[in-house]
């Protein structure tokens, strides 16, 4: 997918400077919220809690690349970048959700992945990755045969849970669902989105 291609080449390492201190997860939430009116980098930064340096290395990348324009409002999403953001929303969106028998903790986020089952084993693979984006865990679930089911478990979900996801995300047969959870609900969104992300790459 070429949008997530455009991603994981905006975190890329840029010989001979160091590999950049944020993934793909951080440049897409930084998209949607340009997306939401204009920004400025030092509302960017207290919302990502990530540096003012690594910030302008975000914006600078994405300017770059034609995602975003600045003006003296703040920052703006150019065409390009909506777009961009419209064909990740195809494939991926995500919304807060409750702690339940499935969460690790207090602060959880859900992401859809559309089609995505078929690139997930145990779910292991996207844990780990939600670990590495600061989260404290993650539970992957496949949608098959109108039910959710978590992947090499037998562990039934209970029906107030399936309902409730059924309504917040309206799965379909074949796509996947990660939840991240963390402290907070920043860390739980980009573990989230950094696994699903992943799985779609």
């Amino acid at each position: 997918m070429e949008a997530i291609q455009l991603l994981d080449k905006l975190t890329e390492r840029t010989a001979p400077g160091r590999t950049p201190g944020f993934n793909p997860a951080y440049t897409l939430k930084t998209l949607h919220l340009i997306q939401d009116g204009p920004i400025g980098r030092k509302q960017l930064s207290e919302i990502l809690n990530l540096g003012e340096g690594v910030v302008r290395t975000i914006v600078k990348r994405l300017i770059e690349e034609d995602l975003v324009s600045t003006s003296r409002l703040g920052m703006e999403l150019t065409s390009k970048g909506i777009s961009l953001v419209i064909d990740v929303g195809r494939n991926i969106y995500g919304v807060e959700f409750p702690q339940t028998e499935l969460t690790v903790s207090q602060a959880n986020y859900a992401v859809l992945i559309r089609n995505g089952s078929i690139a997930v084993s145990t779910g292991l693979h996207q844990r780990d990755t939600a670990l590495l984006a600061g989260a404290k865990g993650a539970t992957t679930l496949v949608f098959k045969d109108n039910r959710l089911k978590i992947p090499g478990v037998g562990t039934r979900i209970s029906e107030d849970i399936q309902s409730m996801i059924q309504k917040k995300l309206n799965p379909s047969d074949g796509d996947a669902i990660v939840i991240g959870s963390a402290d907070n609900l920043l860390y739980a969104e980009i573990g989230a989105y950094s696994a699903a992300l992943k799985l779609l790459s």
